[in-house]
């Protein structure tokens, strides 16, 4: 059986764990673009070319992608409407927020299980 003070020890740095990637997976809620921003450029032009893929092709002078010449031909707009379509975003789909979110659910068990077995350390010190 573990020490009461190694118990302790280890529940803070799981503590302090836990608030480090609750943190991180706030910050991933409030600002999508710093941390999928790949991700969403690709699915926004995606997008993109679904929608207007089919009237590009008929033009005989272009034959690149509907996002292309929307991003060449008018960056602004094209910043605009993908800061639009990350607003938009449910980030809870990506990989690597979901695995931080199980990781924070892996670690709040952890930390239940080293408080119950403290406070039963506890409780034999106290009978003892």
């Amino acid at each position: 059986m573990k020490k009461l003070l190694d118990l302790q020890n280890e529940l803070v740095i799981n503590q302090e764990k836990l608030s480090e990637l609750e943190s991180t997976l706030q910050n991933m809620d409030n600002d999508n673009m710093s941390y999928f921003e790949d991700e969403i450029t690709e699915q926004y032009n995606d997008m993109l070319n679904e929608q207007y893929q089919d009237a590009l092709d008929s033009l005989p002078f272009y034959c690149g992608s509907a996002a292309k010449l929307y991003f060449d031909n008018d960056n602004t707009s094209y910043r605009c409407g993908l800061n639009d379509y990350a607003d938009s975003v449910d980030v809870s789909s990506f990989q690597e927020y979901q695995d931080l979110q199980e990781e924070i659910e892996t670690l709040e068990s952890d930390i239940e299980d080293l408080e119950n077995e403290i406070e039963e350390l506890e409780n034999e010190e106290q009978e003892d």
